[in-house]
């Protein structure tokens, strides 16, 4: 029974990351995460900001699908804007695992709502609090890891690069 590799995309944008994961069908699902006032609700001031950075805010989750094909190019069209586009192979159990963990907790916020659309994604509440020590790049890291990739550095800045894996 040998392990399928399946393509993933790590999106970055501004100072926030997200993941794009394949579902079955064709297309991907796209995830990200952030704090609910800033991200979800937009509201952006100055305060705004200092509350998302310093005090724990409550956190959202942001889910879309896209139906894209899997090359960065064809991601970053679909996405718009100026944004970084990875892509990665990972074992294709281990995605389908996370895929279905982020369906569940997607669908659990939209139980508890409100639902808000924003930057293209549909935000449900998140039981994880936002803070400066853990922000949308310390999820997305910690979603990384789950899949099997190597993160090293600091995750709090969205600045990734990538390496391609070494055999052992």
């Amino acid at each position: 029974n040998a392990s399928q590799i399946v393509p993933i995309f790590l999106i970055s944008e501004a100072k926030t990351s997200s993941l794009a994961l394949p579902q079955a069908g064709g297309g991907f699902v796209r995830y990200a995460y952030g704090d609910w006032n800033w991200y979800a609700l937009r509201n952006q001031s100055a305060f705004d900001g200092l509350a998302a950075l310093f005090w724990p805010t409550p956190g959202a989750l942001g889910r879309v699908v896209m139906d894209t094909a899997a090359t960065p190019d064809a991601m970053r069209r679909a996405i718009g804007g100026d944004v970084d586009v990875y892509l990665l192979e990972v074992d294709r159990s281990a995605s389908d695992r996370l895929l279905a963990r982020l369906e569940d907790a997607h669908e659990r916020g939209r139980r508890v709502g409100p639902v808000v659309q924003s930057y293209g994604l549909i935000f449900v509440p998140d039981p994880q609090r936002y803070t400066y020590f853990y922000n949308s790049n310390h999820r997305t890291a910690a979603w990384l890891r789950e899949l099997g990739c190597e993160v090293r550095g600091a995750t709090v800045y969205s600045r990734w690069r990538v390496e391609p894996s070494r055999s052992p």
